[in-house]
């Protein structure tokens, strides 16, 4: 187990960091006894008490934010701006046509070597990004780093970083506050209180999470629904594919959605199987 977690780690940092070198303390320990035994069982059982909430399709506003992160965080992006990180934290807000985004961005101090340079390089890459979000339509304004004050003249003023990542001054925040498995934070929508990180496979707030989206959006896929929310919810030690409560709601006709959530459960385990391989 070791093993592989070291491995693990090693790979995740060296796609994000590009600054420093990190030293991995493993703190591994055996769950409690009770817990322990939901895996001896032949069914996969809940080993919480919880629930997953997700939707589909996307909202416009969704997607853009979704898509503004993944363009910033792509290879493209960074090898045409060497100073970006992968540290980057999109918010979107509309109000009626307008939208408002605000752009955080950890720049890598090692191609930076003044103030100057800082605010030549941040022009950029706000140029960059008002261009990808101008496709759109409607009015969109772009903010980026707004805590920034370079006319402070120090590296404190701006958002300057040595690997890339909030985490080396402790502002790592908490995995609980981590995007939902869709990849966002809707605070607007019914959603999940937990991150799906962190949780094993038995985890209602991790795998309900993801079956509710893939039943959501196989639901708009395959059949005439245009717009679904689906709720899953259990009990610790109930068996994982008998939940308490499934409640799909849909915009648009229902037929064939209790087919899609019934096929879904039929292929928990397999759903399982793939978390885990990812």
């Amino acid at each position: 187990v070791k093993k592989i977690i070291t491995e693990a780690v090693e790979k995740y940092l060296k796609k994000v960091n590009r600054g420093a070198q990190f030293v991995i303390i493993l703190e591994i320990k055996s769950g409690s006894a009770n817990l322990q035994e939901v895996f001896k069982k032949d069914i996969p059982v809940a080993n919480d008490t919880s629930f997953g909430v997700s939707h589909y399709p996307y909202s416009k506003l969704e997607s853009l934010v979704l898509g503004l992160g993944k363009h910033i965080n792509s290879d493209a992006f960074i090898q045409e701006h060497p100073a970006v990180g992968r540290d980057i934290k999109v918010m979107g807000l509309r109000i009626g046509k307008k939208i408002r985004l605000t752009v955080a961005i950890a720049f890598l101090d090692k191609y930076i070597r003044n103030m100057q340079k800082y605010v030549e390089v941040k022009k950029k890459v706000l140029a960059d990004i008002k261009k990808k979000v101008k496709f759109l339509g409607g009015k969109v304004e772009v903010f980026l780093n707004t805590l920034d004050d370079p006319s402070q003249g120090s590296e404190a003023s701006v958002y300057l970083t040595v690997t890339g990542m909030s985490a080396e001054m402790g502002d790592d925040g908490q995995v609980g506050r981590g995007n939902r498995y869709n990849e966002l934070i809707t605070p607007n929508r019914t959603m999940s209180l937990e991150a799906v990180a962190g949780k094993n496979i038995n985890h209602p707030g991790k795998i309900y999470q993801v079956m509710a989206f893939l039943i959501a959006k196989e639901i708009v896929k395959k059949t005439k629904a245009k717009e679904v929310e689906v709720k899953l919810l259990t009990q610790i030690g109930a068996p994982l594919d008998q939940p308490e409560i499934a409640d799909v709601r849909v915009l648009g006709s229902d037929k064939g959605v209790k087919e899609v959530v019934e096929r879904n459960f039929k292929n928990l385990k397999k759903t399982q199987r793939k978390l885990v391989m990812e």
